[in-house]
């Protein structure tokens, strides 16, 4: 972490082939994102705050630590907490055509749909139990 965040200062914005994209905000989203990965929750959103304070004053590093906050809460399940931020940021980066963004964005979808039928089988498991197979009403004409 601290070598990474001395490299920061050695990168000068207006010279440098990232063209600034290389920063204290994008250090810390990177540990951020590392720490939800790894179920760190708390930690990951730690280094977003970081993120937050270290970043550019412009709708780029919003939008990009909206997605980043939304993906850890949605990944370790605070998906009330999640969604509002990944609509937002799918309102904007769609509106922008920004690709990138929306590709994390589509991975919070697949997650969220892949959780959906996992619920819907654990139901209907319990629901065969509870209240008997729907397979034999089918039998009925």
């Amino acid at each position: 972490m601290g070598e990474a965040e001395e490299l920061v200062y050695q990168v000068n914005p207006l010279t440098d082939s990232t063209r600034g994209q290389y920063n204290l905000a994008a250090v810390y989203e990177e540990y951020g994102k590392s720490y939800g990965i790894l179920g760190q929750p708390q930690r990951a959103l730690d280094f977003l705050d970081r993120a937050e304070k270290a970043r550019p004053k412009i709708q780029f590093w919003a939008t990009l630590l909206d997605i980043a906050r939304a993906e850890v809460l949605v990944y370790n399940g605070q998906v009330d907490e999640g969604l509002p931020l990944a609509v937002r940021a799918a309102e904007i980066s769609q509106k922008q055509g920004h690709r990138r963004r929306l590709e994390r964005i589509y991975g919070m979808r697949r997650f969220l749909n892949r959780k959906a039928i996992e619920f819907a089988k654990a139901e209907e498991e319990l629901g065969d139990i509870l209240d008997g197979p729907v397979a034999r009403w089918d039998k009925i004409e």
